[in-house]
């Protein structure tokens, strides 16, 4: 009923192994640690394991905090479990907090659908504020900026924003990052434009722009190569594309060897040395891409 099942059965038992294995290894990390702790807890004379030690186990190492009931029982102690609640929702209290953004309303200056981008022709563009918004955050007050047309990448695919500045006759204001949002382009800036109304000359980084883009195109050869030396059932999972550094994640059920890192490693240097010619497929769609092996 399922051959694709059996067709993968290596490559499933694998992963199963290495699950259980991996398993294995919290599970001893967290005994160890708990041992630990209930003797410290006999030694000061208490009964109960406290809710900060029991959620530090949950929380930083992984341990099941029945797993830890079960375990303080068997050695004649228990846990406090209204304190491990407490620290649970105090978590996260703080998730939400750190979280929590202010935005305002947009003000419209000129109706638009989207944001036509241009910054595959051009790194500079005459444009208008459409609309803008403040957002607050953590205390830190940024504007949000979207134009009628520019030259800006959006944070997208993995890679970061472009960064630059927008120009007009009395000021130049810097672009800290560049989002996208709902078919937007969003320009992040510190500061509102004396005149948002006004007509600016939007310039992107070029250096930046580069260097990001070279990292992202490294990111597509990695995959290739990781697919060749671990198998095809190598997945990209994520990435962060920076104009600095880049990460790629990808599935795999162990942890890679040196010797096939180095081997990847000589995989994606040889096609960066036979520097392939450029053949854009802009309107291509992503299934398309992936097909393509993109």
């Amino acid at each position: 009923q399922f051959p694709e099942l059996k067709a993968q059965q290596t490559l499933i038992e694998k992963v199963i192994e290495e699950e259980e294995a991996s398993f294995l290894r919290t599970l001893a990390t967290g005994i160890n640690l708990l041992d630990g702790v209930i003797e410290r807890t006999k030694k000061e004379g208490k009964e109960l394991i406290s809710g900060k030690d029991a959620f530090e186990l949950y929380d930083t190492f992984g341990f099941p905090i029945d797993l830890t009931e079960l375990i303080a029982r068997e050695q004649g102690v228990g846990v406090d479990l209204p304190a491990f609640e407490q620290e649970l929702e105090a978590q996260k209290a703080r998730s939400r907090n750190a979280a929590a953004v202010d935005t305002d309303d947009w003000v419209e200056l000129i109706p638009i659908k989207e944001s036509i981008f241009t910054g595959y022709e051009t790194l500079t563009e005459r444009v208008r504020i459409a609309r803008y918004r403040r957002v607050t955050s953590k205390g830190k007050t940024t504007f949000q900026l979207v134009f009628d047309r520019t030259p800006f990448y959006g944070n997208s695919g993995g890679q970061i924003g472009d960064i630059g500045y927008i120009e007009s006759a009395n000021e130049r204001i810097p672009v800290v990052a560049t989002e996208k949002e709902n078919g937007l382009i969003i320009h992040i800036t510190e500061q509102l434009p004396e005149n948002p109304a006004a007509e600016f000359e939007a310039v992107v980084d070029p250096e930046k722009r580069q260097a990001a883009a070279n990292n992202h195109t490294a990111t597509h050869l990695m995959h290739a190569a990781l697919r060749k030396v671990l198998g095809n059932h190598v997945e990209q999972k994520g990435s962060l594309v920076t104009p600095e550094v880049l990460r790629f994640d990808f599935s795999h059920f162990q942890k890679v060897t040196p010797e096939q890192l180095r081997e990847v490693e000589v995989l994606v240097n040889r096609a960066v040395r036979a520097d392939y010619p450029l053949e854009e497929k802009r309107d291509a769609t992503k299934e398309e891409a992936a097909a393509a092996g993109a």
